[in-house]
């Protein structure tokens, strides 16, 4: 009798879990990491070593995840990373092209974007 109760209480559990709707989880904007060099002169070549450190840091943060996963989703990483350090370094030829090589801001970032 035990055991007869015990799984009718199991498959009420499991068609009450099977019931309930899947939570899915959406976002308007892709994650992103802001890296600032408001500390750095941009204008020396450290300055510049420096932020690139940080960048690839961030973008290893946001796209890579450390796990061994199956080789298509490796492969997504290593591209969101790539992609990651494009983009930002694109803000930065930017950024020195604006500022003509100054002493960055204190407000200044880099945006980093998973793709």
């Amino acid at each position: 009798m035990k055991a007869i109760l015990m799984f009718l209480a199991a498959a009420v559990a499991a068609s009450a879990a099977s019931a309930q709707r899947p939570v899915v989880v959406t976002a308007d904007t892709q994650p992103t990491i802001r890296v600032s060099y408001a500390d750095l002169n941009l204008a020396s070549p450290s300055g510049r070593e420096r932020l690139q450190g940080r960048i690839s840091e961030a973008a290893r943060t946001l796209c890579i995840d450390g796990n061994i996963d199956p080789l298509e989703t490796e492969m997504d990483e290593r591209s969101c990373y790539a992609a990651s350090i494009r983009d930002a370094n694109k803000q930065i030829a930017q950024t020195l092209a604006a500022q003509s090589t100054k002493l960055a801001s204190t407000t200044a970032v880099v945006r980093i974007v998973r793709r």
